[in-house]
């Protein structure tokens, strides 16, 4: 968020280090989300296939934590072991 209304790029608005400029009123990308969920994902179909795709980042995104997780470990145990 780059304002309380205004979801955008707080990197290239505030450091200038993102060429992504776009931003969208709040209110614009809620309305949008809400019909596109009306719209897209009352489609059982689309509906499963959404739940598919979700469900695999999810278990991505778990896996990659637990990975960091054990390397953090790892590396915490070869500095305690130099000690």
């Amino acid at each position: 968020m780059i304002s309380k209304h205004l979801p955008g790029c707080s990197n290239a608005r505030n450091k200038g280090i993102c060429a992504n400029l776009q931003n969208i009123r709040r209110e614009v990308l809620e309305d949008r989300v809400l019909d596109a969920l009306r719209h897209r994902l009352l489609n059982p179909e689309l509906f499963r296939l959404f739940c598919e795709e979700f469900t695999k980042e999810v278990n991505r995104l778990r896996l990659q934590g637990a990975v960091d997780i054990m390397a953090a470990q790892a590396e915490l145990s070869k500095v305690a072991a130099s000690s």
